[in-house]
């Protein structure tokens, strides 16, 4: 039987083009797109190429995957109950790999690919082969089941947040302890989340009223409406105690609901962006992270778990925490990723509201010395004191405040607004 030939234009997968050139290097006409003088390959070898990759990511349903067959439910589930809906190689190969040209596809070569497999048949002869029918809904994607907790990113993260939370702290103990290594791993999938805040961002900040705040027309703008001096700073999901950062959110709803303002009179703030900001933003729908081709040789199966791994890491990080007693050791692992952010160049984080429906702002942004002079207790004027001391820069660098308003809350989301001052 004459053996018939593909070539790299019935192909639009870049890693397959590339094998059928380095791997056979041959010129000819193919039998499925008709091309001239191009590089081409024994189909059935590249069938067995394509089969060496699928089951790099895919397995038989029924190889040990977990899946189970419901008769109830006339379907596969996994051990929770939920639908695993196994797929056909045509739908693999067509739609969720889609490395074929029309053309090919038009001519047949699909079937082709598939029509001699005994010779990379995984089982016996005369046994079942799972090669044989490319229509029939028979794979699922391999440790699919297990999905984000076989990732080492996600076992890292797991030990990451034990050590940080219940084991030390401050120091390398018992070889536990040093992040630097989890971070650096961290880094790649965090700068999927980096995002520029343009310049003019309109952002809130609010304070319940008390007699410092009461006439809107003397209250000192800068001073009580920016990030608390240091001593007054609490714990936060994204600052320790004594850090001050600047904490902003999307809306006056969501500022009201992050302070717990209701029954009361507070005071709110418009800021204003001045220049742009670069921000991680785990508020993002569409992160997606790359896992590669599985017909390139560097595929890594694993790697297509962490968009999973980032879903479930975006979800724990705006999960509230219990205020009823002091749980502030929840908040360590979030406060040091918070602070890797910081040293790595960015300006702040923005996170989803675990009370409201708005966004929050970490900003790594601390008070105005000049409206707050008693700001830190140091010697900061004291011409012998031997070191510059580092504090946070001013959030007056980054933001300008347009207005403060004097509002009253029936509610947390029924605010009226009694009286206005626009900043100048």
């Amino acid at each position: 039987m004459l053996t018939k030939h593909c070539c790299v234009n019935c192909f639009s997968n870049v890693h397959l083009k590339k094998y059928i050139i380095q791997k056979y290097n041959q010129i000819g006409i193919c039998d499925y797109c008709k091309s001239t003088k191009v590089n081409i390959a024994p189909v059935d070898k590249i069938g067995e190429r394509i089969i060496e990759c699928l089951m790099k990511a895919y397995e038989y349903i029924d190889d040990g995957t977990g899946a189970m067959w419901d008769v109830e439910e006339d379907g596969y589930t996994d051990y929770k109950g939920n639908s695993s809906e196994p797929i056909s190689i045509r739908e693999i190969l067509c739609d969720d790999e889609a490395i074929f040209t029309d053309i090919a596809m038009e001519n047949g070569l699909l079937e082709s690919l598939f029509e001699d497999v005994n010779s990379y048949e995984r089982v016996k002869d005369g046994e079942f082969n799972i090669w044989g029918d490319i229509d029939e809904p028979q794979f699922v994607i391999r440790d699919d089941l297990y999905g984000e907790e076989i990732l080492p990113v996600y076992q890292d993260w797991l030990m990451f947040k034990h050590i940080a939370k219940h084991y030390n702290r401050f120091f390398a103990i018992d070889g536990y302890g040093d992040y630097s290594g989890f971070l650096e791993r961290f880094k790649s999938i965090l700068w999927g989340f980096a995002d520029d805040l343009p310049v003019g961002t309109k952002l809130y900040r609010a304070r319940k009223q008390n007699n410092d705040l009461k006439d809107l027309s003397k209250i000192p703008p800068y001073k009580e409406m920016g990030p608390a001096p240091p001593k007054f700073a609490q714990t936060n999901r994204m600052s320790p105690a004594g850090i001050s950062y600047l904490y902003l959110a999307t809306d006056k709803d969501t500022t009201f609901s992050e302070c717990r303002l209701s029954d009361c009179k507070a005071i709110v703030a418009e800021f204003e962006s001045t220049q742009e900001l670069q921000v991680i933003d785990f508020t993002k729908d569409n992160y997606y992270y790359n896992c590669g081709s599985i017909f390139s040789d560097d595929y890594c199966h694993e790697e297509r778990f962490v968009t999973r791994f980032l879903k479930s890491f975006v979800n724990e990080l705006c999960q509230p925490v219990n205020d009823n007693q002091d749980r502030s050791y929840e908040y360590v692992a979030t406060q040091i990723i918070s602070e890797y952010i910081r040293s790595i160049g960015l300006d702040g984080i923005c996170y989803k509201s675990s009370v409201a429906n708005g966004k929050n702002y970490a900003f790594f942004c601390g008070p105005d010395p000049k409206e707050v002079p008693d700001l830190y207790p140091y010697p900061f004027n004291d011409s012998y004191y031997p070191y510059e001391l580092p504090i946070l820069n001013s959030y007056t660098e980054f933001f300008k405040i347009n207005q403060i308003e004097e509002v009253r809350l029936e509610s947390i989301m029924k605010a009226t607004t009694i009286n206005t001052r626009i900043i100048k």
